[in-house]
């Protein structure tokens, strides 16, 4: 099975992935799976309701993997409203976030 990994490591570059960028990759994705067998798998743990910044990229690739045939799976926080499951099919999993144990300051600790 051959596997692809595309990694963001700050949620502030997670609104710059273009649907534009995810049809790209699916497409790279497609290429790969002509020659084997290959499955998508997206890790997000700060993948929790739809109101957070991980939701839009999460259902961006799930359409497109969807109108592909493309076998993919999703995991998400624990937390994970079931809505979201329901939806895409991601998976409750991960314990912690990428936020826990970051210090807040002054003016964000006050609201």
């Amino acid at each position: 099975m051959d596997c692809f990994g595309f990694a963001v490591s700050r949620s502030e570059y997670l609104p710059a992935i273009s649907r534009a960028l995810t049809e790209r990759l699916i497409g790279i994705i497609v290429r790969m799976r002509e020659k084997a067998s290959t499955e998508l798998i997206l890790l997000d743990s700060g993948l929790v309701t739809k109101a957070g910044h991980s939701y839009r990229p999460a259902k961006t690739v799930s359409d497109a993997s969807a109108r592909r045939s493309l076998r993919y799976r999703m995991f998400g926080f624990q937390a994970l409203d079931q809505s979201i499951a329901a939806e895409i099919g991601a998976i409750p999993h991960f314990q912690r976030s990428l936020n826990d144990g970051v210090d807040l300051s002054r003016g964000e600790k006050r609201r």
